[in-house]
């Protein structure tokens, strides 16, 4: 049997889902730095360390989002203004790609999976990536409806955005999950390090 993916949503044409049969539902990967708008049907995927994966959505819609993120710092373990503005850059690209769709702001319903402590040196990001997601949807008076974060294991997700599920697995970090988390969190160092960024 040939199964069609849902026709993609404006803007994210380039992401080519994959068929899971085990869900019956075509899947995207969302990868760190990255995010995801799903049409109705699809489903968003995601591995995560010490990153945050928000799921959100709007359930008048069915359309709904993933995005994975973690904060820098500065490598000494210390906190700087430009790594709460890297994350709220992060939740406000997934949300204005939302609104743009037509979902609205006070129908938003949050998800959130990660923020494990994995990272060598003792530095706990996973609890600052935490901090930072709880303090954002509270201060932004966002709806959380569910969160898996912390501890110190690796997790699947898997979102289905028109049903409001997300399923998540724990699992032992593989080396190459983790040596993805360390560049990512490098190249996000450097950026906030080379860049002023101001949100308003």
């Amino acid at each position: 049997m040939t199964h069609q993916p849902p026709s993609p949503l404006f803007g994210f044409e380039a992401c080519q889902p994959v068929w899971h049969e085990r869900w019956q539902h075509y899947l995207v990967k969302v990868k760190p730095g990255e995010f995801y708008v799903a049409p109705p049907g699809m489903a968003i995927t995601t591995v995560l360390g010490s990153c945050i994966a928000a799921c959100i959505r709007d359930p008048a819609t069915g359309i709904g989002g993933m995005n994975h993120f973690m904060l820098p710092d500065d490598g000494d373990g210390s906190e700087r203004l430009s790594s709460a503005s890297y994350g709220a850059f992060a939740m406000e690209q997934l949300i204005n790609g939302l609104l743009k769709l037509g979902c609205r702001r006070d129908n938003l319903e949050v998800k959130l999976s990660g923020g494990a402590n994995m990272l060598a040196g003792g530095y706990r990001i996973g609890d600052l990536n935490v901090r930072f997601i709880r303090d954002y949807i509270a201060r932004e008076g966002l709806q959380l409806c569910a969160e898996d974060v912390g501890g110190q294991q690796a997790r699947k997700v898997i979102y289905f955005p028109d049903q409001g599920r997300m399923l998540v697995k724990r699992m032992e970090a593989v080396g190459q999950l983790l040596s993805e988390e360390q560049a990512y969190r490098q190249q996000t160092r450097e950026q906030t390090v080379h860049q002023d960024v101001e949100l308003f």
